[in-house]
């Protein structure tokens, strides 16, 4: 770690910036570091582990030497093709946006990218922070992330696009899902309830369907616009005992989260036992991943000592972690 920031220094007092290109053979160890180090803050923020031991001392410095470590550029990039979106419907009246877009050419593959990731948030799939707000921007602006786009001007079977208005043929989607409800209610005459598991894959598709329902109709609660749920798919739902404020099952297991961060409690413990202290060492192989660990826990205790949400520290395990001696403002090893 210390070797690297010193190469960005240098790098630094050589060209003035801190933007290190990864196409030159020079800097390519250290391009390469700079990506592993965003990808960890990123993994931070989301109150995820991250493999680098990366504290909020390492934090500081780096961004003491002007090295941007969020996702400004990114963030910047999303609200400009949001806009672009707006603009294309307002001109066509619709979101169908072709591949070979001239107006917005980078506008068909940013939308192509997020239905991927949306996919991602409805199987349960941890998402950034940052794409789940343009997911959001997006719903809230109606667009319908099943049938918003179009492979090419034509199908590939050489028929038209139908026109907007148009019908071409069943009501496809009022059939798909009619079928999702029937197989919702031979899960329930199953298994006795409505907590269809996140993993399991025979249900893949249903509890993606349900999530959906959830989310569209909390957007619905919050007053907002929603596409997909009317009021009578709302009653169909209901009639069969639907809640829609039940939660899926995220795990058919055990809270593996939960196995994992109770083993991270042993450890310490364990160190403790051993070294007399909870100043986990950063630079010792054996301790690394518990390091990390620790870190983030401080990390996340400072926020939420600073009336901020954590999404990972719970007060059980606050509680935990004080019930064994261990002090959360004080600093690794």
């Amino acid at each position: 770690m210390e070797q690297h920031i010193q190469e960005l220094r240098d790098f630094k007092h050589q060209h003035g910036h801190c933007r290190v290109p990864n196409d030159d053979e020079e800097y390519k160890k250290l391009s390469t570091w700079i990506h592993q180090i965003r990808s960890a803050y990123a993994r931070l923020q989301r109150g995820d582990e991250a493999e680098i031991c990366l504290t909020e001392e390492r934090i500081a410095e780096l961004k003491s030497l002007g090295l941007r470590l969020s996702t400004v550029n990114s963030e910047a990039r999303g609200k400009r093709r949001l806009k672009e979106l707006i603009e294309f419907r307002r001109v066509h009246g619709h979101f169908h946006v072709p591949r070979n877009c001239t107006q917005f050419p980078r506008l068909s593959s940013w939308l192509a990218k997020l239905r991927i990731v949306y996919h991602k948030r409805q199987r349960g799939e941890d998402i950034s922070i940052l794409v789940d707000t343009q997911l959001s921007a997006l719903e809230k602006i109606g667009y319908d992330f099943h049938h918003s786009h179009v492979q090419n001007s034509q199908k590939r079977n050489g028929n038209r696009i139908r026109k907007r208005g148009q019908q071409c043929g069943p009501d496809l989607d009022g059939v798909r899902w009619n079928q999702r409800v029937q197989e919702l209610q031979k899960f329930k005459e199953k298994h006795g309830h409505f907590k269809v598991p996140a993993n399991a894959e025979e249900y893949k598709y249903l509890y993606s369907w349900v999530r959906n329902n959830q989310h569209h109709y909390n957007m619905l609660e919050k007053g907002e616009k929603s596409s997909r749920l009317t009021s009578e798919r709302i009653s169909q739902l209901a009639a069969i005992g639907f809640e829609f404020n039940g939660r899926c099952r995220k795990h058919s297991g055990p809270d593996l989260d939960g196995v994992r961060w109770n083993q991270r409690v042993q450890e310490l413990q364990k160190f403790k036992e051993e070294h007399g202290h909870f100043k986990v060492p950063a630079d010792v192989e054996a301790y690394k991943t518990l390091y990390s660990w620790v870190t983030n826990n401080q990390s996340h205790y400072n926020r939420l000592q600073k009336g901020e949400k954590s999404p990972r520290l719970t007060s059980e395990r606050i509680s935990k972690l004080t019930e064994i001696g261990f002090d959360f403002n004080q600093r690794g090893g």
